[in-house]
């Protein structure tokens, strides 16, 4: 549950045409910049959950008491007309909440047979991603921000996202927590000086 402010977003595409309005947190900004997609405040439960729509996120401005997203939706295969949104990408009015028809059920979960290797190799390379946020600390990575902030705010930030996970509930809601206590645990790992390395040894003397 998120116990921050609350404020509008208005979602544009790059030619600066509406698509969508959103309510946004400041947590739900930092994991959208963090992530490069957008996540938003569920009004009902007041939890973030990834936008429904596929696409990639390309700027994120600030105006006085909201926020002005640029989003890049991914081509629909099946659209009306050359360059034309398909159906489960049209424009929704302020507010409307998409038909299921028009999206994949969050709530279903994906088999784990599908899974790729490069899949299983996520884990190290963001590891590796972490360890050099930290060598370089380029400006504007939440990664960065951590490491500035110090350990005492890092320790906090895990327990907070392992707090989040515990208290998600449906499946799409305990995957995203999940994916967020791994990302803070790996640079709470890297502020420490233990690294991931010796984690995934402890581990496999578990076998």
């Amino acid at each position: 549950m998120v116990n921050e402010p609350v404020f509008p977003a208005v979602i544009c595409t790059r030619d600066g045409k509406p698509y969508d309005a959103v309510l946004m947190s400041d947590k739900a900004v930092r994991k959208s910049r963090e992530h490069g997609r957008i996540w938003v405040l569920h009004a009902a439960t007041g939890r973030l959950l990834p936008y429904g729509r596929d696409g990639r996120l390309e700027r994120l401005d600030k105006r006085p008491g909201w926020w002005l997203l640029t989003f890049a939706p991914e081509e629909s295969a099946q659209a009306d007309q050359p360059g034309q949104l398909g159906e489960s990408q049209r424009p929704q009015q302020p507010g409307q909440v998409p038909s299921r028809e028009a999206q994949p059920d969050p709530d279903r979960a994906e088999p784990s047979g599908e899974l790729s290797a490069e899949a299983f190799s996520v884990l190290p390379r963001v590891a590796a991603v972490v360890a050099e946020r930290k060598r370089s600390l380029p400006e504007g990575s939440y990664t960065t921000y951590l490491f500035t902030q110090g350990v005492d705010k890092i320790r906090k930030k895990t327990a907070e996202e392992a707090v989040e996970l515990v208290l998600a509930g449906a499946p799409h809601e305990i995957a995203a927590e999940a994916a967020d206590l791994l990302y803070h645990l790996m640079v709470l790992l890297e502020a420490t000086g233990v690294g991931f390395a010796p984690v995934l040894r402890a581990l496999q003397h578990r076998e």
